[in-house]
């Protein structure tokens, strides 16, 4: 069975970004993490009401 070295796939890695190729782990990461902190920035939050006559009061587990 083939092990699978991770040490190698983050070697390879790599991304474009504005037509400029992206390697160095670090830079990867910091790319991926502000596009989705953008992506999901604005997302509305949602309010639970509790309307079930069987159920006093919505509590945190």
């Amino acid at each position: 069975m083939h092990e699978l070295d991770k040490t190698n796939m983050m070697k390879t890695l790599r991304i474009k970004v504005d037509g400029e190729c992206i390697t160095r782990p670090n830079q990867v990461k910091n790319v991926f993490f502000d596009h989705f902190r953008r992506k999901f920035k604005n997302i509305p939050s949602i309010d639970v009401v509790n309307k079930s006559p069987h159920l006093k009061a919505l509590t945190k587990v």
